[in-house]
């Protein structure tokens, strides 16, 4: 396991935050509004307005023109992880935290991450549980994780993700040593990039929640028709499986062009298609839930059951992982 350390140069700040946005002004200026007042206060906020077509940029430059902490770049529309890797070229701090345009975090949630990377030398990344809160901002629950790096990395082999993006905070170093998102990946860039990352460093979490996270309909990924976030999770894991995903190695969408076209033959093959779907329908079941419309939230609820029928079966015996040993014998096939 790589061993990092911190040493903050003196004037300039600790934590570099960044967000990128698009099409965000409904939820900007709360998910602003809890970055600039939390308790700890040593940081630059680095926003990506990645081709907004709505009033977001307006929104920015409210906030900007009243916090200097705030730098605000322009990029176009051309993906998250190449957006986030435009703004990860200006950042200044020692510890980088990333952050959604349309969560909120609590006030000390930057404190308890610098304390914890501060005094655990050895891990790079630390993460949080989180509270889930449906569109209007009404609480639906919350969900915790692991805080061992063995009990992580495992849940992260099954395909599953214990380590929120809006909560990650790690180290400059280890972001420079791993380099940075995979663009690659139009989804799942930052589960491609843990898969990367966890191969030579370790992985710490805060298990209470210190973000509220928007659990949506609407958003990008959960208006994801083709099933493309499962997809490229799917995929990572299984380039991940053969040795394609390493380090700074990026995938190559030429050399394994042949290898992705047998996955996506493989991917239908396997169903994986209806169980996003079916996903799908229980987020926005649970949404419904929490806005008091429970004849449309049970409707949601018998459409994921017809979608998928083995769902019960396998929450009730916590067989939740998408990936088995099996893929690995298949996928070595290929290569």
């Amino acid at each position: 396991m790589g061993v990092v350390s911190n040493i903050s140069v003196l004037g300039t700040p600790l934590v570099s935050v960044v967000m990128s946005v698009y099409n965000e002004e409904r939820w900007l200026p709360r998910s602003i509004e809890s970055v600039l007042s939390q308790a700890y206060t040593n940081f630059e906020f680095i926003i990506v307005n990645n081709g907004s077509t709505d009033n977001s940029q307006s929104v920015l430059e409210h906030y900007a023109s009243m916090d200097s902490r705030i730098l605000i770049l322009g990029y176009p529309d051309l993906g998250l992880a190449k957006a986030l890797n435009h703004g990860l070229k200006y950042v200044n701090g020692e510890y980088i935290a990333r952050m959604d345009a349309d969560d909120m975090c609590l006030p000390e949630r930057f404190a308890r991450q610098v304390d914890f990377l501060n005094e655990h030398q050895e891990i790079a990344l630390v993460a949080s549980g989180i509270t889930l809160m449906s569109a209007s901002g009404k609480v639906i629950g919350s969900r915790t994780y692991p805080s061992k790096d063995s009990e992580l990395r495992d849940l992260l082999l099954e395909v599953r993700h214990p380590l929120p993006n809006p909560t990650v905070m790690l180290r400059k170093s280890v972001l420079d040593d791993v380099g940075g998102y995979d663009e690659f990946f139009e989804k799942a860039e930052d589960y491609a990039f843990l898969l990367r990352l966890m191969q030579n460093y370790q992985l710490g979490s805060i298990p209470e929640p210190l973000l509220l996270y928007s659990y949506r309909t609407d958003s990008e990924a959960g208006n994801d028709g083709v099933a493309k976030q499962l997809r490229f999770d799917l995929l990572a894991r299984a380039l991940y499986s053969q040795g394609l995903l390493l380090g700074r190695s990026f995938v190559d969408p030429g050399i394994n062009k042949s290898f992705i076209n047998r996955f996506d033959d493989w991917f239908v093959d396997r169903g994986f298609a209806k169980l996003h779907k079916s996903a799908l329908e229980r987020r926005n079941c649970l949404r419904l839930y929490a806005e008091h419309r429970y004849v449309a939230s049970f409707i949601s609820l018998l459409r994921s059951i017809l979608i998928d029928p083995g769902y019960i079966g396998r929450k009730l015996t916590g067989s939740q992982s998408l990936w088995h040993d099996q893929y690995d014998q298949v996928f070595s096939s290929w290569v």
